[in-house]
């Protein structure tokens, strides 16, 4: 190996390893701060010193000096400590807390590959290093010190852990030793202090079978990008077979249709025999039957391929989704990684403002996405520093109002389906409405008056309500940053608070970004992809349903009007219709927080699981745009960033249109009664909303057992079904309905993600009049179904 190469290997597992550590001493440090009983005290003394002693190692193997004299001199003041002979005051805490950042930074500058000269930590070393100061303590320059050997007869640690041996640098022929090389002048400059000779240590007298490896998240990514894609092409191929099995249907159409005509030929050539004594010839006659004989053969040959192509279907989709789980659990990392830090910010705020205030972790072992919990990072540290200086009181204040000095910062994980929420609370004194309304006149915003949506003020940019520009607040950025950098994450962010008591933000994300359920939708031409988690549900609405408040317009939806606006004019695109009189349209209802809107949309295709993409580095942003997606037939669909979208709409003030004229519309299907069943709520609004804007009555079953009572107590015209559903699956609840002789001939469709031959002759075979999977679930094809049934 090039030895450039291994140098920069052994400097990127150095950079990684000390971020371990700077993590271990915050941690530590902190609860150290607290005075805990003396087991857990000796315990945490023990942990320090292990890091430092760690750092110190490999900071030597890299010849970064700066940081391995720092760390030499925490270690001996922490033996100091551990022994007895000092104890840690405050001031040391801060000097401490100080070491912790400059090591960080250095961190920082050394990816860079920067000078340390002028680095906080250059500059606190003899401030470090003056802690040590007693005559007790060991001399730094000793070799062997009492603090090495102490962590050798406690803990065995070794020394040397640095990054040398995970990378073995190639030796020169005859010699028993390789030397680790320096990182080189170039890297050095600037970082090399005093020099110190590797101790050699006694290695294990086996190998080690290690239980992890280390993995570049960029790797990872990589993977992640290829599974998404290996997701495209399973869905293509089951559009394929579904294409196959159409051709096949047709052709055994064809073959019935030709086996009549074939009947009527030869009754036509009977009958003009028996007439005028004339026939066909005998090669007419073969002709025709080797025609019959081609087709019914073009018709087995489909069979059989479409037998295949559904087996090699129903294996790759296994085959992948094995992949998918793997590589998507294999990027899942626990929600407290996203917090670790917090409590130190919440120390150090909390210590400039004069409060007093501790972190309560719930839910820290939600398993959620790397990259949405790195997105989660610099949101929840705006929060609590926005908590400490705006929502806590001063201990004064607090004792005044009743309340303990102390007050507590509360972060809560917890799973919401697809979705993580996560709460961000304090038992501070809330929100200060009356100040919040103060900045609002003052920078000519309108004053809303409902609470809440004055509240809501606080997210919007450049907005303050700090006395005075701090390094902690005044700036008007930190929840105009929260609710931007949530939203890219496809997520929500909202609030609620109670004066003088608390107030909570919550944030809700995706499990992951790369794969989502979408809702597709078109509009002027184009095609759209909605996350399911932002839409509450699609309806059908005409003009009866529609009306116009304060010059807006609303969709009427029981008690509480909805604001009506059109996709495609939210979007810029050219409307190509208007509400006519009699004529009913689709509106998917879209959440964002506690807010909800309805969009107009010409058709809502299917509910479907994406993988997202980025735009690329040359369309930097798009207001209503988060990302796109490779349909199974090809196409491009953008998918929709419901945030923004919401927030135009409300801002444009467009009238929904509504023409005046009647029009030829196409005639609606009769009112006819049908029932939905399926256990998943997501898929009984998307069937319930497409039948509804089909024009039948719709009830739903959330399994088969009430479904079959309800069919035994209700007159239905066609049932719906999925199949895996709790109590009686679909092929159950089927053969039930056809043993009561009432129900013999109800018409029912399954739809399922069983894809299998085996399982689709099993439905049919059960008693239902037609299978559908919901892999290649096509809309249009699904209200044929129904209506040629009807």
């Amino acid at each position: 190996m090039d030895q450039n190469e291994l140098i920069r290997r052994i400097m990127a597992t150095f950079l990684e390893e000390l971020d371990e550590h700077v993590a271990t001493l915050n941690r530590d440090l902190l609860a150290l701060e607290k005075d805990p009983p003396p087991e857990e005290r000796v315990e945490l003394l023990h942990s320090l010193f292990r890091a430092a002693h760690s750092m110190k190692g490999a900071s030597r193997a890299v010849d970064v000096g700066l940081i391995e004299q720092a760390c030499h001199a925490l270690e001996d003041l922490l033996v100091q400590v551990r022994d007895g002979k000092r104890q840690l005051q405050e001031n040391h805490f801060t000097v401490l807390f100080r070491l912790a950042d400059a090591i960080e930074e250095a961190g920082m500058r050394l990816r860079e590959e920067q000078s340390l000269d002028d680095s906080p930590i250059a500059a606190l070393l003899p401030e470090i290093q003056a802690l040590d100061n007693s005559d007790e303590f060991p001399s730094p320059a000793a070799e062997a010190t009492e603090t090495e050997q102490a962590v050798d007869d406690a803990d065995r640690v070794v020394a040397d852990k640095a990054p040398t041996q995970l990378v073995t640098p190639p030796q020169s022929a005859g010699s028993a030793e390789s030397s680790v090389p320096a990182v080189g002048p170039a890297a050095a400059d600037g970082r090399k202090g005093k020099q110190k000779a590797p101790r050699k240590r006694q290695t294990s007298a086996g190998p080690v079978a290690p239980t992890s490896v280390r993995i570049d998240a960029e790797k990872l990514d990589g993977l992640l990008a290829q599974a998404g894609e290996l997701l495209v092409a399973r869905q293509r191929i089951e559009l394929g077979v579904e294409e196959l099995e159409s051709l096949r249907d047709t052709v055994a159409a064809w073959r019935r249709d030709w086996r009549s005509v074939e009947t009527s030929i030869r009754q036509l050539h009977d009958g003009e025999e028996a007439a005028s004594g004339s026939s066909l010839s005998k090669a007419a006659f073969a002709e025709l039957h080797q025609s019959s004989d081609r087709i019914r053969e073009l018709e087995r040959d489909l069979d059989r391929l479409v037998g295949r192509a559904r087996s090699d279907a129903q294996y790759l989709g296994q085959v992948g989704s094995a992949i998918e789980d793997d590589v998507h659990g294999a990027r899942m990392l626990p929600f407290a990684n996203a917090c670790q830090g917090l409590e130190r910010a919440i120390r150090d705020a909390a210590t400039k403002t004069g409060k007093h205030v501790r972190l309560a972790l719930l839910g820290g072992d939600v398993q959620v996405d790397r990259s949405v919990l790195e997105g989660l990072k610099d949101p929840l540290l705006h929060l609590v520093r926005n908590a400490v200086d705006h929502g806590i009181e001063t201990p004064a204040e607090r004792a005044s109002s009743g309340k303990s000095e102390e007050a507590t910062i509360t972060i809560e994980a917890a799973l919401r389906g697809g979705s993580v929420n996560v709460s961000v609370r304090d038992n501070g004194g809330g929100l200060n409405l009356q100040r919040i309304a103060e900045k609002a006149a003052a920078n000519g915003i309108a004053v809303p008056q409902d609470p809440q949506d004055l509240a809501r003020i606080i997210f919007l940019p450049a907005f303050s309500t700090a006395a005075k520009v701090s390094d902690l607040s005044g700036r008007g950025v930190g929840l105009d940053v929260v609710r931007s950098q949530i939203e890219h994450l496809h997520g929500t962010v909202d609030l609620s608070f109670q004066a003088g008591c608390w107030t909570c933000f919550t944030l809700t994300v995706p499990l992951t970004l790369t794969t989502i359920r979408a809702v597709m939708v078109k509009t002027s031409g184009q095609t759209f992809a909605i996350p399911t988690v932002s839409i509450e549900r699609v309806v059908r609405f005409d003009e009866t349903d529609h009306a116009s408040v304060g010059g807006r317009s609303v969709l009427r939806d029981g008690e509480a009007p909805i604001a009506l606006t059109s996709l495609a004019a939210t979007l810029g695109l050219r409307q190509k219709w208007a509400l006519l009189p009699d004529q009913k349209m689709f509106a998917a209802v879209m959440m964002s927080g506690s807010h909800r809107a309805a969009f107009a949309v010409d058709e809502v295709a299917s509910e479907v699981e994406l993988t997202v993409k980025s735009l690329g580095p040359r369309v930097r942003r798009l207001k209503h745009v988060s990302g796109a997606t490779l349909m199974p037939s090809g196409e491009i669909a953008l998918v929709l960033n419901v945030a923004n979208l919401m927030r135009t709409a409300a801002g444009s003030g467009q009238q929904f249109s509504v023409a005046e004229a009647k029009t030829a519309a196409d005639e609606l299907p009769d009112k006819r009664r049908l029932l939905v069943v399926d256990d998943s709520l997501t898929s009984r609004m998307l069937l319930r909303s497409i039948l509804d804007a089909a024009g039948y009555t719709v009830s739903v079953a959330v399994d088969g057992q009430q479904a079959l009572e309800m069919v035994g107590s209700t007159p239905f015209d066609l049932v719906v079904s999925d199949v895996d559903m709790p109590r009686l699956d679909g092929f159950g609840f089927t053969e039930e309905v056809r043993k009561v002789s009432d129900h013999s001939h109800l018409p029912i469709v399954l739809i399922t993600a069983r894809s299998s031959e085996e399982d689709r002759i099993r439905g049919l075979k059960a008693g239902a009049n037609a299978y559908l999977v919901k892999s290649g679930f096509d809309q249009a094809r699904l209200l044929q179904i129904i209506s040629d049934l009807l």
